[in-house]
This record gives C-alpha cells, structure tokens and sequence, in this order.
C-alpha cells in the first residue's frame, strides 16, 4: 500500500481573517481535500483562484485514486500554490509551526 502523504506539511489558517486563530497542518491527501471546503479555502472556489482551487482539487483526486510520488508531488505543489493565493501564512509562522524535517523526526521515535 502506498502512503498518501505530502512530501512537506503544508500550513493552513483556520480563519484567514483571525489570524490569532491558529493554523492547521495538512500533510496528506484526505486532510487536504478536506481542507478545500473550509479554512478559509472554500471562498477560493468562487473568486479569482476558481482555476487554481479546481486544479487542486483535480490533482488531490488524482493522488488519492493514485498515490504515487508524481501524483503526490503535483497534488502537493498545486495545493501549496492554492493555499500561498488563499490563506497565506506568514514564512515566520510557517517555519515555527512546521520546520522542515519535523515528520521525519517525529517518526523515527516510532520506528521499532
């Protein structure tokens, strides 16, 4: 079986316009598809990044019938750029809730 996961967690604002509010991690094609229908994202579907919302969810589709890396990585890059035009996050923030590597480190403590 092959993992759905993105190769990079991706940050979400739970309310673009509260940003007190909190984030959301998304690193995986369910969670991501999910996210498309709130989270400050469903707006995007009828506003100026209609296009960019409609491909996301084609290629997150896509990655969920068929999870191999390149499916992955376009559903990951196309929900990225979404996310970057819709609810952008602030680098600082980004970086402070989701450094890079932070999966990985976390998964090798359950590794037996």
């Amino acid at each position: 079986m092959t993992s759905n996961n993105f190769p990079e967690t991706v940050v979400v604002w739970l309310d673009p316009q509260r940003p007190d509010f909190g984030v959301k991690l998304v690193d995986n094609v369910p969670d991501a598809l999910s996210a498309l229908h709130r989270h400050g994202l469903e707006e995007a579907l009828h506003g100026p990044q209609s296009q960019l919302w409609k491909s996301a969810a084609g290629a997150l589709v896509k990655a969920d019938v068929e999870p191999n890396s390149n499916n992955l990585r376009s559903a990951y890059e196309t929900f990225l750029r979404l996310v970057k035009r819709a609810a952008p996050v602030p680098t600082n923030i980004r970086l402070r809730t989701s450094p890079r590597g932070l999966r990985e480190k976390v998964e090798a403590f359950f590794v037996i």
